[in-house]
């Protein structure tokens, strides 16, 4: 249906028929008359120059067009003052982005609403809001009742509440997966959205994906609502979807921490592409210098580009970091630990000796400076897996090289004296495999070792597997003979 507009010619017009499609049994002007006691004399120049009888005249045919959610939307512009995105309409007035969008549009067609651009992060959002000439009307002819206000107050209010909680809940986990960032109110009701995709994402991909699209809609510059698309379909083994979703968000918001440490880590973890996952780390961290988790992955992309030294250099900084909690501190030593093992265990096979110790002096620093707690699981069997390779390294090294490694062998074996886990933990190698029935055996100093694949610390590690890879054990005795338990697979890569 047409929505007329109000203009001087409509004021004029001899018909109701003439301002619209609907009938009239007597002409609106008419009305008009009656209602404001206007005499039927009074000329057109009269009426144009009273701004009353004009607000009157035009708001009145124009709002009896309206559909119910058009006028719904008004009346929670009435009780709520200032700019209000689509997102937060949807929100007040319990629509969805279709209908919130199509209530927009009418009153976009008549004088009841105007837009504003509000910015928000790095894009534009557009606000609506009621002309000063459609409130005078409204709040004469058509208040909203006391419950309706009500609701609508209560609304607003959930609204606020749920972003101060997601606000919060951002602040303390900036960059994980399941943290969502607001930019302000107007993001709001959105993040709500992509809260429950992210809920809902494992066990019903295809609604979490229909409410990353709404989200969209509703907040086409909200760049989180692609981000979190990206996510989604991640866990979806979509690939290229992901990318494209994780492109738009970098489009929307290029120099966001958060985009670019997920970007990056997806590039990184999933697509396998270090190189270009490198570059969006280093965007990501130049932004925030202090976060673990960036400079975390950073180390990672660096291992696995093969540059073991600024891997080792930047796990090295992430166990510094004040910042960084237990978590990320292990991570960070396990890495460290890993790299120096890989490094010198390559040099040592080139016989380049004097490269191979200097790496081994950084770690065995690192371990004998950090907290003492974080010397435990694996990072205690990537540092029994490192004493080998330096016991190794002194044997076959000379003069200050070998010196250098039995002194750091002796330093390892007093860090892991004080790890509880590392007792009685030796380093063996695979000998054979049983794929098909799920063990094999564990070869250290000529003696073989059973071991089933419950006797693994990590079962993901029985895919990884192969005979000759080096791994941590704990010898046992068993009726059977002897048993390998509580193993793991710590080859260098």
């Amino acid at each position: 249906m047409q929505i007329p507009t109000c203009s001087s010619a409509a004021l004029l017009a001899p018909s109701g028929r003439a301002l619209g499609t609907r009938p009239a049994t007597r002409s609106p002007l008419r009305n008009l008359y009656d209602r404001r006691r206007i005499p039927l004399s009074a000329r057109p120049e009269d009426l144009l120059g009273n701004n009353e009888l004009l607000l009157d005249f035009c708001m009145s045919n124009v709002y009896d067009y309206l559909s119910s959610d058009a006028r719904a939307t008004l009346r929670s512009m009435q009780v709520l003052a200032g700019a209000k995105n689509q997102a937060e309409l949807a929100f007040l007035n319990d629509f969805t982005a279709t209908q919130t969008q199509a209530a927009l549009l009418e009153l976009l067609t008549t004088n009841f609403t105007h837009m504003s651009s509000q910015v928000s992060g790095e894009s534009l959002d557009t606000g609506y809001e009621l002309s000063e000439f459609a409130r005078q009307y409204l709040d004469k002819h058509h208040p909203v009742d006391a419950d309706e206000r009500t609701w609508l107050l209560a609304r607003s209010e959930e609204l606020r509440d749920l972003g101060i909680e997601m606000a919060a809940a951002n602040t303390s986990s900036p960059f994980a997966a399941t943290s969502v960032h607001v930019r302000g109110p107007g993001d709001f009701h959105a993040a709500g959205l992509l809260r429950t995709a992210i809920a809902v994402a494992m066990s019903d991909p295809g609604a979490a994906l229909e409410h990353c699209v709404e989200a969209q809609l509703l907040a086409p510059s909200y760049y989180e609502a692609w981000r979190v698309e990206g996510f989604v379909r991640t866990l979806s083994r979509d690939q290229g979807g992901a990318q494209t979703a994780y492109d738009r968000a970098l489009e929307l918001a290029s120099n966001s921490p958060a985009v670019l440490f997920h970007f990056g880590e997806f590039l990184l973890n999933d697509v396998g592409d270090p190189q270009r996952a490198l570059e969006l780390l280093q965007r990501a961290a130049r932004n925030e210098p202090a976060s673990p988790e960036i400079a975390g992955q950073i180390a990672w992309a660096h291992f696995c580009l093969g540059d073991k030294a600024a891997a080792i250099s930047a796990s090295s900084g992430v166990a510094a970091m004040r910042t960084a909690n237990s978590h990320h501190r292990r991570a960070a030593c396990v890495l460290a630990l890993r790299a120096t093992q890989s490094a010198a265990g390559h040099l040592m096979s080139a016989q380049q000796f004097d490269q191979a110790v200097e790496f081994v002096e950084s770690a065995v620093e690192l371990a004998e400076h950090v907290d003492a707690r974080l010397i435990e699981g694996e990072a205690a069997d990537r540092l029994i897996a490192l004493r080998d390779v330096t016991g190794q390294l002194a044997e076959l090294s000379v003069d200050y090289a070998a010196k250098q490694s039995a002194q750091f062998v002796a330093r390892i074996d007093a860090v892991l004296d004080r790890s509880a886990s590392s007792a009685r933990r030796r380093t063996g190698t695979i000998h054979a495999l049983v794929v098909e029935k799920g063990f094999g055996f564990v070869t250290a100093d000529r003696t073989k070792y059973f071991f089933h694949i419950s006797d693994l610390r990590n079962r993901a590690d029985w895919d990884s597997l192969l005979e000759g890879a080096l791994c941590v054990f704990v010898p046992a005795q068993t009726p059977r003979g002897e048993r390998a338990k509580r193993v793991r697979l710590v080859e260098g890569n």
